[in-house]
């Protein structure tokens, strides 16, 4: 729920704390507070304790969040959206994170958890995570873009595995799971730009306790997840062009279906024609005293079909 731990600038932890944070500001306050933005005590030590600006506070505590960056002076608050590995909710399920720092210390919020921030968590206790509090924040920010890595990966291999049946002409109709992945594809990239847009703006702005490797290492990242963006781009265009092929073979079935039918009815049209005219109740119908009418009436149907069967084939109609 809230953990305030404190950096000995040697990439370990001086002091962890996962009940209480001491306050915000001071010689002895936690260069990193992370928090659960639901949780009543958290939302009060925000609020009461922490002495932030009431925007950021507001900003750490909202439940709806889109990717951002805002700079005033020298804080920064910046939101970004990540995939929880351990969870099956879909890879289109986007977890916020919420980070408010002015190069000392470092707030960050959540509503559900990401992994990510606990393996920054276990760097730091095992005496391998961050020295400064920048170098934090830019290792949060590249934990958060790698994390949606396997997602899109996932996403092409399920893509593949639809070209692969239509390739092998499988008969399966596969719509419904289409059109399910074009729906992943569009939330998931619904985050994307906005957090390539936040990453451009803090690259961009004159945050003093942002340094030149600093910004490299957030070019790099963002590099990244412009890549990613590409490659949603690419499997969104080859699941619609999957989609397409699915509804063209679909329809050209149904034609196919439609036109023996239409064939076979006719092939019959005038045979049922010729026997109802001879079927009617009504006197001076002929060949009703020949023995031999029925097998001259069955002969003549089959030489009539048969002829239409020719005309067909002649104009190319089969």
């Amino acid at each position: 729920m809230f953990r305030a731990l404190t950096l000995d600038g040697k990439g370990g932890l001086a002091t962890l704390n996962n009940n209480d944070a001491a306050s915000f500001v001071g010689r002895d306050a936690p260069n990193w507070v992370h928090l659960r933005a639901d949780n009543e005590a958290c939302r009060e030590w925000l609020e009461n304790e922490s002495l932030l600006h009431p925007v950021a506070v507001q900003a750490l505590l909202s439940e709806e969040t889109r990717p951002r960056t805002l700079c005033r002076g020298t804080r920064l608050l910046i939101t970004l959206r990540g995939v929880n590995t351990n969870i099956t909710t879909g890879v289109a399920d986007l977890i916020s994170l919420r980070c408010w720092s002015d190069g000392e210390q470092l707030v960050t919020s959540y509503l559900r958890a990401l992994d990510c921030t606990e393996e920054q968590c276990q760097l730091l206790e095992q005496g391998e995570g961050a020295k400064d509090v920048p170098s934090l924040l830019i290792a949060l920010i590249e934990a958060v873009i790698d994390t949606l890595h396997d997602p899109i990966a996932h996403l092409e291999d399920h893509i593949i595995g639809f070209e692969e049946a239509l390739l092998e002409s499988t008969q399966q109709d596969w719509r419904a799971e289409l059109s399910a992945l074009r729906k992943d594809i569009v939330a998931i990239r619904r985050y994307l730009p906005p957090q390539r847009e936040a990453l451009d703006r803090l690259i961009a702005s004159t945050l003093p306790w942002i340094d030149d490797n600093h910004r490299v290492a957030l070019r790099e990242t963002n590099d990244r997840l412009s890549r990613l963006i590409e490659q949603l781009d690419e499997i969104r265009e080859r699941a619609s062009l999957a989609q397409e092929e699915l509804l063209a073979r679909l329809s050209e079935d149904t034609s196919r279906r439609s036109y023996v039918f239409t064939v076979v009815a006719t092939l019959f049209l005038p045979l049922g024609f010729l026997t109802g005219l001879l079927g009617i109740n009504v006197g001076g119908m002929p060949g009703v005293d020949d023995a031999s009418a029925f097998w001259w009436v069955v002969g003549t149907c089959v030489g009539l079909g048969a002829a239409l069967l020719i005309a067909f084939r002649v104009n190319r109609w089969l």
